[in-house]
């Protein structure tokens, strides 16, 4: 350090040295991170972590564990209904940012209506379709839709991380 200072008293590089600039990190990082945590938390509380609930709900609630798990098939339906229209939407210029606001939105209405839910439809209205529409517009959709637009030299790499997180999600629960 040369003790140069500048009128305001701050330090400053001595003549004739090279500044050092830091390159900010590039903003689809953090993407990748979001889908490598949103991704470990997507179908393993969503799907596997159900299994926790089956016995406590379907006693205090009298279903049958065939009438609870009927649920996951509504699931799986409903997903493979509206799949041909969330995937073209996937590739829009501001689809992700509506799926991915329409995916919150749904997840907070299903939590918050599953802590009420006392009948077998509201649980398969709750949990089975608007939980499939979370799904379809969740972690996998920021792995496979958004990301690789964000990345053109590194992109097997960030894919490679975001995806990751996909295989976390059973140990989540």
């Amino acid at each position: 350090s040369c003790g140069c200072r500048d009128t305001a008293g701050a330090m400053r590089a001595p003549p004739g040295a090279a500044a050092v600039k830091r390159r900010p990190i590039f903003h689809g990082w953090y993407l990748v991170g979001a889908a490598l945590v949103a991704g470990g938390f997507a179908s393993g509380v969503g799907a596997w972590a159900a299994a926790l609930f089956v016995v406590p709900m379907t006693q205090e609630l009298g279903w049958s564990r065939a009438a609870f798990y009927g649920a996951m098939t509504v699931r799986s339906v409903v997903a493979g209904a509206i799949a041909p229209f969330v995937g073209p939407l996937q590739d829009t210029k501001r689809g992700p940012r509506l799926l991915m606001f329409v995916t919150a939105l749904c997840l907070g209405v299903g939590m918050i209506g599953l802590k009420f839910t006392e009948s077998i439809w509201w649980f398969y209205l709750l949990y089975g379709a608007l939980g499939a529409a979370t799904f379809m517009g969740g972690a996998k959709m920021l792995t496979t839709a958004v990301l690789p637009k964000w990345f053109v030299r590194q992109r097997s790499k960030a894919l490679a991380l975001a995806s990751a997180g996909l295989s976390l999600d059973r140990k989540s629960t």
